[in-house]
């Protein structure tokens, strides 16, 4: 039997949007390995695929002034902080070898955010896919970075100012490189990474990147993109080695009590609005906070609509105030939100492309939250192409309740928003996926 290894960055979100191909490829025959940290291992033996534990390589980066004063300390008075981080770098490598040599995979799809790992997978194989689980990233002409909230149009202003974009991005990058070579004093570790594909003789220089929104292309190496163009700005342009795959995400077979129970509260004469946050972490966790109050202000006693607020993991009462929620909203940390979204009427989202492509599934229009804290996130890029589209509106985590309101009954009572989306959806399952597993595999 043929094996199919995919070694995906370790989030839930990168996992989900392949399960699509997954399924593909074991009609084909294959046996799919997906390879991970142990906290995704039930994720993914409940969807049905084998699974391999694996030890991803440490990433080494100063982030803030005072990480990079005692990161340089560190590497001026201790040749033991880069000798110990250049031995955990090979036992990164080693991790790669014995994970291809265990699974003996006939072809591989590696994670676009783990493109570093590619010379070392093409020492045994030239059956190696990137796997992107996002709108495309890399740079491309007329198209802002999609860490960039701007609206393109098309025209040269507007192609002129995504450049600006692009521009600033780089330069923001290469400071990052600086500062990061300075810490080290010289011993990165893209340092590393280069000086052992140059032994390796590698054509295709594969940095390390931490950035969720912005990867440079890899020359000559094929690349899936696992969201259909339909969703993209139209003048999108793909490199000979790109390949457009559509996968709604795979529901579960059944809901939760939780989300059943929820389903059966909905009233027929009422709108029903969903508000996700998606993970939070940090001061972004106090800001969505903030916002579910808000929220919670602008619906709450509302006759006309009835809500549903998935707080995440981080929920805290210190924001919100738990101890009088209106009869019409309902505060939950987690939900099943594919099985909920077709009883919905607006999904309030923070803008995550799992959360995006599963309101289009359903045909819910969205409002998208922008927030300035995500400019190393995609969460903008795919805001406004929700707003592009005219398949939902955009509104910002500082707003208060009235204009929250606003915004949401804007969607709520013109019908061409719930039109576009569901246009969108017909277009996308027109696309076909299976006349094209053919040319991956």
């Amino acid at each position: 039997m043929k094996t199919a290894l995919f070694l995906m960055l370790p989030a839930p979100s990168h996992y989900t949007p392949c399960f699509g191909l997954a399924n593909d490829l074991k009609q084909q025959g294959y046996r799919v390995v997906f390879a991970g940290t142990p906290a995704l291992a039930a994720l993914v033996q409940e969807s049905g695929f084998a699974f391999a534990n694996f030890e991803y390589m440490t990433a080494y980066e100063t982030l803030t002034l005072k990480a990079f004063a005692g990161t340089l300390l560190k590497s001026a008075v201790d040749r033991r902080f880069w000798r110990g981080r250049y031995r955990e770098f090979l036992q990164g490598i080693a991790a790669a070898r014995h994970l291809y040599l265990t699974e003996q995979p006939d072809i591989l799809y590696l994670d676009e955010h783990l493109n570093h790992y590619y010379p070392y997978f093409a020492t045994y194989t030239d059956a190696v896919y990137l796997i992107n689980t996002k709108l495309s990233t890399r740079r491309n002409a007329h198209i802002p970075p999609l860490n960039a909230g701007y609206i393109a149009r098309a025209g040269w202003l507007s192609s002129l100012y995504s450049n600006y974009l692009w521009t600033r991005q780089q330069v923001i990058k290469w400071g990052y490189h600086l500062i990061n070579t300075a810490a080290f004093l010289g011993r990165t570790d893209t340092y590393f990474h280069n000086c052992y594909i140059q032994r390796l003789a590698s054509t295709v220089r594969a940095s390390r990147q931490s950035a969720m929104y912005s990867y440079d292309a890899l020359p000559g190496v094929k690349t899936l993109i696992l969201m259909s163009d339909v969703f993209e700005y139209p003048w999108m342009r793909h490199l000979p080695d790109e390949a457009v795959l559509h996968y709604w995400n795979q529901p579960l077979q059944t809901a939760d009590e939780l989300t059943t129970a929820l389903i059966a509260w909905k009233q027929p004469d009422k709108s029903l609005i969903y508000c996700s946050v998606g993970t939070l972490a940090g001061s972004s966790a106090q800001r969505y906070m903030r916002f579910i109050q808000q929220v919670i202000d602008a619906f709450g006693g509302s006759s006309a609509h009835q809500v549903i607020i998935s707080t995440g993991r981080s929920f805290s009462e210190e924001f919100v105030s738990t101890s009088a929620i209106p009869a019409n909203i309902r505060l939950v940390s987690h939900v099943d939100q594919q099985a909920l979204l077709p009883y919905c009427d607006l999904m309030i989202t923070h803008g995550g492309l799992n959360s995006v492509k599963e309101s289009i599934a359903a045909a819910v229009p969205m409002l998208g939250i922008a927030n300035p804290a995500d400019k190393h996130k995609d969460t903008p890029g795919n805001i406004a192409r929700i707003v592009y589209h005219q398949i939902g509106l955009r509104c910002h985590i500082n707003d208060d309740a009235a204009l929250i309101r606003l915004r949401a009954e804007t969607i709520l009572t013109d019908p061409t928003f719930k039109l576009n989306v569901n246009r969108m959806r017909e277009d996308i399952n027109k696309q076909s996926v299976s006349k094209m597993i053919k040319i991956l595999t």
